[in-house]
This record gives structure tokens, C-alpha cells and sequence, in this order.
């Protein structure tokens, strides 16, 4: 600002006949002042205007307290917020002057704002790059192999390292998703599978080793099952998580033939419940006393409860 406001001549200076002196300045981030005026005195003394920001400074610390050697009174500009505040030492056979129009943020962005546009060039016409020419060919059709995939998965760089089919794991982790589906759906076939063998097990130790009562509650049962699993097969069709991938499921003659001998059987037998009465005879017990007592005198000695039990069971050969 002193450049553009005072005309002071850029290094090395207008040459003159005299000998002139030079005047050296340096500025630093001390990053907090009172820790570092020794060092500062000892390294930048030999300068003639010394200019430090982040001086980290307020009310609390005196001049006297942060004065160099061969320096006049130094100028500060303290600020309140972490991190701020400068300070400028100058020598003691240098004057200096402060300047009020120069004091005040607003006349300092004023002034830089009109040495800016005097030598800006936004009126003028930028110059546009030649346009990139037509490629030489077109691609009409782009085919990616599977190989071609793998080959780009295993030389992606991760922080994990491959496994030994040379896929990065970021890749298995992010297809992790879509995989559970399928496993999941492979996994309900599997145990209707083996739910299915275990009926066909149940089926003909009934038949062979129980009553023809325990059978007929058993079948029943086991025909409650096989219908389940005929439902399951039939419902997979409309499953949303068999629409990304293809699943062949082969008929099995077995259902058919545990349907059929079910549907056989017409009745196994009947069971008739005519009635049923039940007698309980109880004593009133004087063991335990009543933790309320009761206001009115009670009359209830005993009480008695008949019961009579009537069963028929008919049967019918299958």
C-alpha cells in the first residue's frame, strides 16, 4: 500500500549520485510474543523495522515488558480473538509516521480496490483454445467379457489384502447384498428338501408300528405338511428374490404318491364324548388363618361335587 499510495520506489531504488543506505525488514509469526523477545532480539536485531503478526497480546501486557534493544516504542494492534494481533519495532534513528487515511479498514480496501482495477484486464476479450478435433474412429459397440472384469477387480488397489481368487474384498463386500438373497433362497429349498425326507421316514413308521388312532392323527398331520411344501414350490414363482436370478425346480414324484395315500383314506375311526361329570368332595381346613376377617359369620362347613364319567369309542376297519 505504500507502494501504490506514495509512489516509493521498487528495489533497487532510483539511482542517484549519493550514497544511500538500504533499510531491511522482515516480518515473522512469532505465535505468541512475550515467550520469544529474547530470541527475537538476538536473531532479528540487526534489521531495521521488525514486523510480527499472531502477536497474541491485550491490556494485561505492558510495552516495557516486550521492548527490544535500539527500538523506539513499538506499535501494536492487539486483538481479542485467538491467534491475532501484530506489532512493528523500528529503529531508533528511523522516523516513522502513521498515517490516519490508511488506519481504517474501510480507506484500506478502497485504496486496494482502486489499484486493482486500474490494472485489471476483464474488459478485454479472453483468447478460447482451438477446439479439440473429431477423434479418428468410433467405438459402435463396447463388449466386456467376464474375464475382462475379473481382470480390472484384482488390480484395484484397497487396504486389505486379496483373496485367493484375486478379487479386492471393498468389491466382495459391496455384492455381499445381492449374494444373501440367493443364499437365502437356496437355503429355504434345502430345508423343505430334507423336511420332505423326514415325513417320508415319518410316514412309514406310522404306518407299520402304531395304532390305526395314532395313525389317523399322524397322517393327518403329515398331510397338513406336504401341502405346505406343495404351496412353498408353487409360490416361488411370484418370489421377488427369484427374479434376479434363475432356479430349475424338478418335480418330485413323491408328493404325489404321499397325496395320493392320503386321499385314500377315507376314515380311520370315530370318537364319541357322551358326557362327563366330575365329583370332588373337600373339607373346609382349619390349618391357616385368614389374613382378613370377615364381618359376617360364615355357615359353610363342607362342600361336595359329584361326578360320573361316561366314554364310547366306535370303530371302523380301514
Amino acid at each position: 500500500m505504500l507502494l501504490v499510495r506514495y509512489g516509493i520506489e521498487r528495489n533497487p531504488g532510483p539511482h542517484r549520485s549519493t550514497d544511500l543506505r538500504n533499510i531491511k525488514i522482515v516480518h515473522n509469526n512469532v505465535c505468541s510474543l512475550p515467550p520469544h523477545v529474547d530470541l527475537i532480539e538476538c536473531e532479528l536485531g540487526t534489521y531495521d523495522i521488525i514486523a510480527l503478526s499472531e502477536s497474541h497480546l491485550d491490556d494485561s501486557i505492558s510495552n516495557e515488558s516486550i521492548a527490544l534493544a535500539g527500538f523506539q516504542k513499538p506499535i501494536r494492534l492487539d486483538r481479542t480473538r485467538a491467534g491475532g494481533g501484530v506489532i512493528i519495532y523500528v529503529k531508533n534513528y528511523l522516523y516513522y509516521e502513521k498515517l490516519p487515511e490508511l488506519a481504517k479498514p474501510v480507506n484500506k480496501a478502497e485504496l486496494l480496490n482502486s489499484h486493482f482495477s486500474n490494472i485489471s484486464k476483464i474488459d478485454v476479450e479472453p483468447e478460447l483454445p482451438n477446439n479439440v478435433p473429431d477423434p479418428p474412429f468410433k467405438m459402435e459397440e463396447i463388449i466386456i467379457t467376464e474375464e475382462e472384469v475379473l481382470d480390472q477387480l484384482k488390480n484395484l488397489n484397497c487396504n486389505k489384502p486379496s483373496g485367493p481368487d484375486g478379487v479386492s474384498p471393498r468389491i466382495l463386500k459391496e455384492i455381499k447384498s445381492g449374494k444373501s438373497k440367493a443364499s437365502n433362497v437356496v437355503t429355504e429349498i434345502e430345508e423343505k428338501k430334507v423336511n420332505l425326507n423326514e415325513m417320508k421316514d415319518q410316514l412309514l413308521t406310522v404306518t407299520t408300528h402304531s395304532s390305526k388312532l395314532h395313525t389317523f392323527l399322524e397322517m393327518h398331520q403329515i398331510e397338513q405338511q406336504v401341502h405346505q411344501c406343495q404351496r412353498y414350490v408353487e409360490d416361488l414363482e411370484a418370489d421377488d428374490r427369484t427374479k434376479a436370478f434363475e432356479i430349475k425346480l424338478k418335480h418330485n414324484s413323491d408328493i404325489d404318491k404321499t397325496i395320493s395315500k392320503l386321499e385314500s383314506l377315507k376314515t380311520l375311526g370315530e370318537i364319541f364324548v357322551d358326557k362327563t361329570e366330575m365329583a370332588v368332595k373337600a373339607e373346609t381346613s382349619v390349618g391357616r388363618r385368614a389374613q382378613v376377617e370377615s364381618r359376617e359369620q360364615s355357615n359353610i362347613n363342607n362342600m361336595t361335587m359329584k361326578k360320573r364319567d361316561k366314554y364310547k369309542d366306535q370303530h371302523e376297519e380301514y
